[in-house]
């Protein structure tokens, strides 16, 4: 764990947009995020991708007291098999001491409101991860 605790704070967690600086922090304080993720993809991809995909398309972060407790992390996304272009979550996640309906629900906003300002669908992608399958994917697109 990354030293959070829900108990620490009283504050209201506060959404901005995410920055290129941010990278390490977002390392740091999603450690139990990277261990999962590690299992399954390159690290240095992984930061790859985050510098790019923040450079170019964005994301928001939610924070408490300069820790950052979950975000969105956008991507496009192009199908294969048609031309349709997507805007998609490089990562979404809220911390397991902070998960709420609320705090999922301010971020899935922000990534309709991101997909329509680009007149584009948001597909929605979910990472799991679970002793038996491993790494597993799961997607939705948002109207």
């Amino acid at each position: 764990m990354s030293g959070l605790q829900k108990s620490e704070s009283k504050s209201e967690p506060k959404l901005r947009k995410v920055h290129t600086h941010d990278i390490v922090k977002i390392i740091h304080d999603t450690q139990y995020l990277w261990d999962v993720i590690n299992r399954g993809f390159n690290a240095q991809d992984i930061l790859f991708h985050l510098f790019e995909d923040i450079s170019n398309n964005g994301g928001y972060v939610l924070e408490i007291e300069d820790k950052i407790i979950g975000g969105v992390i956008f991507t496009k996304f192009e199908n294969w098999w048609n031309d349709d272009c997507f805007l998609s979550n490089l990562l979404f996640w809220v911390h397991p001491d902070y998960n709420s309906l609320k705090l999922r629900k301010q971020l899935l906003q922000k990534c309709k409101e991101k997909a329509k300002l680009n007149g584009t669908q948001f597909y929605l992608e979910v990472f799991d991860y679970n002793r038996n399958s491993g790494l597993v994917t799961r997607g939705r697109i948002l109207g």
